[in-house]
């Protein structure tokens, strides 16, 4: 039950709320525990009723007494009291011993907790001061893992920035370095084929007109890229 739940219920019964008495019960609910089973689910080693060894007994009735002395007569806090532990435990008013009986767990946590699954449990122990507890803890954990993650995302930034800066130019020069290389080769190919018949039209092996005409033919059948499909463009420039 939720300590709105108990409230209302302690309130219909005895006339009194006494929010603070069942806040006062429910005490050491491991509020950081339930917000992780919030936001995760059921977690191994989880459990919802750790809490209730502290308070859920008879034995910590006087402790609640002497806590509430002068703000509510006795026979309101015993009666709110006992009433918080019994609905709690369908009636039962456990010993602070029971908590370490085996069988006791099994009855009402163990069983309770195979029974009732992570919706049921969050709608069981969800109230409004555990919600505050648990936001609390969601800020602490957000917090704690922006404390971690923001240097790191500034350093990678930072990173990535820096290689941007230095690779790229890099890379773009030495793409730069290789396309003049490859025209440099491209156009010796070329030099090198007009070369071969004015060499022959020089020796008097064919007359410079046909020397011509046969390098510029050879020079347009002539092809390169990785597809082949780049040609070389001769501009008549008489």
């Amino acid at each position: 039950m939720t300590i709105q739940e108990h409230a209302e219920r302690t309130e219909s019964l005895l006339g009194h709320r006494a929010e603070e008495i069942h806040r006062w019960i429910d005490r050491y609910f491991d509020a950081e525990g339930f917000a992780d089973f919030l936001r995760h689910g059921q977690q191994p080693g989880y459990n919802p009723y750790s809490h209730r060894k502290h308070r859920h007994c008879r034995e910590a009735l006087e402790e609640a007494r002497e806590e509430f002395a002068g703000v509510y007569p006795v026979d309101v806090i015993d009666a709110v009291f006992e009433r918080h532990i019994r609905d709690d435990y369908d009636g039962y008013f456990p010993y602070r011993e029971d908590f370490e009986n085996g069988t006791f767990q099994e009855k009402y946590h163990e069983a309770d907790s195979r029974k009732l699954g992570s919706e049921d449990l969050a709608e069981y122990f969800r109230g409004k001061h555990y919600e505050k507890a648990a936001a609390a803890a969601r800020r602490r954990g957000s917090r704690f893992l922006w404390r971690f993650l923001l240097p790191v995302i500034t350093a990678l930034v930072l990173l990535v920035g820096s290689l941007y800066m230095v690779i790229v130019p890099i890379s773009r020069e030495n793409m730069l370095n290789l396309k003049k290389e490859t025209i440099r080769e491209l156009t010796a190919v070329a030099v090198g084929a007009l070369e071969y018949y004015k060499g022959r039209s020089d020796e008097g092996l064919m007359s410079e007109k046909d020397a011509q005409f046969q390098a510029s033919e050879e020079i347009r059948r002539m092809r390169y890229g990785s597809e082949n499909k780049e040609y070389y463009w001769i501009i008549d420039s008489r």
